[in-house]
């Protein structure tokens, strides 16, 4: 499948998970454990002001904030957090019909 990047007039966001670490042995047994940095990049189209990206931007905040909470559970029985939420930074690109704010995190995850 090929990725196609949406209208001029749609407003869509991105994600990328880049894993620095993976599975930890411990004596005796081996537990899985992952970490690693969650980057989004949000796209508005440019004219619409910034309060469409801070709505989005918060939306993908709590999004990613919400593994934190105590009452939180997991299908998998993962144990993800998130840490050092950073953003929205926003970024006005000369060459693009999209104004894009980033967030970022760090994470683990261990099962």
């Amino acid at each position: 499948m090929v990725y196609k990047t949406p209208g001029k007039t749609k407003k869509y966001i991105i994600m990328s998970l880049d894993f620095s670490q993976g599975t930890i042995q411990t004596q005796g047994a081996s537990s899985d454990f992952y970490s690693g940095v969650i980057q989004c990049n949000i796209y508005v189209p440019r004219g619409k002001g910034s309060a469409t990206l801070s709505s989005l931007s918060e939306v993908v905040i709590n999004g990613l904030t919400s593994v934190n909470a105590s009452n939180y559970t997991d299908t998998f029985s993962c144990n993800p957090r998130v840490l050092d939420v950073v953003g929205p930074a926003p970024i006005e690109l000369d060459d693009s019909s999209h104004f894009l704010g980033l967030i970022s995190c760090q994470f683990t995850a261990n099962a």
